[in-house]
C-alpha cells in the first residue's frame, strides 16, 4: 500500500510484539514493530505468517512495567521472507 493510500500516519517504533496466530492453536512466540499507525503495524518475525490469517498481537510500548497493549484479531495482509526473517504487514482491528 502507498503513503498515499493509508489512512493514518506511520511511525517508525520499535517495539517488543506477541503473536498468537491461530493456526498455531495459541502458541505465542515474539517479533518486533519496525513501524505502527493507528490502524496497522510492519513487523519482523523469526517465524513466517501467513497473508489472510488472523492473529492476536500485543505491544509491549513501556518496557519498565511490561504493561502490552492488545490487539485481537489482527489480519495479516502481507508476508515477505528476507534472509532468516519475516516482515509482515497487519491491519489492526479496533472492534
Amino acid at each position: 500500500m502507498t503513503a498515499e493510500a493509508r489512512k493514518h500516519q506511520r511511525y517508525t517504533l520499535k517495539y517488543p510484539v506477541d503473536l498468537i496466530p491461530e493456526r498455531l492453536g495459541g502458541v505465542p512466540f515474539e517479533g518486533v514493530s519496525v513501524d505502527l499507525s493507528a490502524s496497522g503495524a510492519r513487523i519482523v518475525t523469526p517465524l513466517p505468517l501467513i497473508a489472510g490469517e488472523t492473529v492476536d498481537m500485543s505491544v509491549c510500548f513501556d518496557r519498565t512495567d511490561n504493561q502490552k497493549v492488545r490487539f485481537r484479531n489482527a489480519r495479516v495482509v502481507w508476508v515477505k521472507e528476507e534472509c532468516d526473517i519475516y516482515i509482515a504487514g497487519v491491519q489492526l482491528r479496533t472492534k
